[in-house]
C-alpha cells in the first residue's frame, strides 16, 4: 500500500497493488523509469525515482 492516501484510494478503487507478497516472494508492478519531465535530459532522474519507489515498496512489504 502506498503512503500517499490519494494513491492508496486509487489503488483500492481499481483493484491495483504496488506489490503482492506470495510466501517469501514479492512481486512488483507498475514501476516505470522515464524522463523526469518535459525537457529533462537523460533518464538518470527517472531511474533514481523508480529505484526509490521500489525500495519504499519493498520496505513496506517487510
Amino acid at each position: 500500500m502506498p503512503d500517499n492516501p490519494e494513491a492508496r484510494a486509487f489503488q483500492e478503487a481499481v483493484g491495483y497493488a504496488d506489490a503482492v507478497i506470495a510466501g517469501d516472494t514479492v512481486y512488483l508492478s507498475g514501476v516505470v523509469a522515464g524522463p523526469a519531465g518535459e525537457g529533462a535530459a537523460g533518464l538518470d532522474a527517472g531511474y533514481e525515482r523508480a529505484f526509490k519507489h521500489i525500495a519504499a515498496t519493498l520496505s513496506r512489504g517487510g
